[in-house]
Parts: structure tokens; sequence; C-alpha cells
């Protein structure tokens, strides 16, 4: 091309650039690649370096930035070009909505709003709390054989489990509060 021109490529970062919760009744969510920033110059074709939707923007330090000494500057820094976490909740396939990269880096558990949770079974012996995982190994251990054949498919062995071990095994947050929990 004679002039400068948009790279047509889709951004290359690890994670995500957007996640889109689509709303209808099973609350789904995909995810966006965002286009790539870089203009490529004229008589090129393509770019030096790796496809991104954010070029990272150098910071100047002024007047009003703190002393304390560079934190802003890093803070400023992760938070461009943000990619949030590519891992989906596997009980309701909600992506995480921290960065990208925040296990690794600070051992936190994964964090969602958490969609539709119908796509997980909780097996429970009264009938109307069939969707309700509270009311399930309130014993003192994380988990305990159940005794007596459970829908669904009756004749594999179930545990109980604990509301704590549920979500630990999940590693994401529990999304319950302690008075919820209870």
């Amino acid at each position: 091309m004679r002039q400068e021109h948009q790279c047509p490529k889709e951004c290359e970062e690890k994670g995500i650039c957007k996640i889109v919760t689509e709303p209808t009744a099973d609350s789904s969510q995909t995810f966006q690649r965002f286009p790539c920033c870089i203009i490529i110059p004229p008589y090129k074709f393509e770019h030096d370096g790796k496809h991104v939707h954010e070029t990272k923007k150098p910071h100047l330090c002024n007047d009003n930035c703190p002393n304390d000494e560079g934190q802003h500057i890093k803070e400023e820094e992760y938070n461009q070009d943000f990619h949030f976490c590519d891992v989906k909740c596997p009980n309701c396939f909600y992506y995480c909505t921290l960065p990208y990269g925040h296990y690794e880096k600070y051992y936190t558990k994964h964090s969602t709003t958490h969609g539709n949770m119908s796509l997980t079974t909780f097996a429970c012996e009264d009938d109307e709390d069939s969707q309700v995982c509270s009311n399930l190994a309130k014993k003192e251990g994380l988990y305990e054989h159940i005794k007596v054949n459970i829908s669904p498919k009756p004749d594999e062995a179930k545990d109980y489990i604990s509301h704590w071990l549920f979500w630990e095994r999940t590693m994401f947050e529990d999304p319950y509060s302690k008075g919820e929990r209870d």
C-alpha cells in the first residue's frame, strides 16, 4: 500500500480482550479479540512485534504524582493493555474477571459474577432443595459417603461435600456471603 494503514490482524496477547455476556435464558459468555492497533507504514504489509489492541504509553511524572518510589508507575503500566484471565468456572462457564496471570503472579483464586448453574447437579435428599448446596454436608468433616442411592445415576457412589470444599475445588472465590453460607 502507498499509504499507512491499520493492521488487519487481531490482538494476540495472552488472555481475553473483552468478555461478552449474552442476555439469554442460559446467559452464556463468549469473548472478543480486539483488532490490532498498530499502524503499518506505507509500502509495508506487516509490522514488527506482536499484534496488540493497545500500545503502552510511557509514564511522565509531574507534580501531581505521589512520592511512592515508582509504585504508581507500575500500577499504571499494569492497567495498560489489560486482558482478562481466560479460565472459566467449571459450573457456569463464566470467565474469570481478574487480570490474565493473576493466579501465577499473586496466587489469588479466580473470580466471576457466576451465571446460570443449571449445568451443575446438586443431589439432595430433599427434592425441594435440588439446587441448594448449603444444606449438603453440614457435618464436621469435609465429605462423607452417601449411603442411599441418589439421582442422577443412582448406581454411582456419591459423597456429601461441604460448601467450602465445593468452591475450593473450583479454584473460584465462593460467591456466597458468610450469612448465606451459615
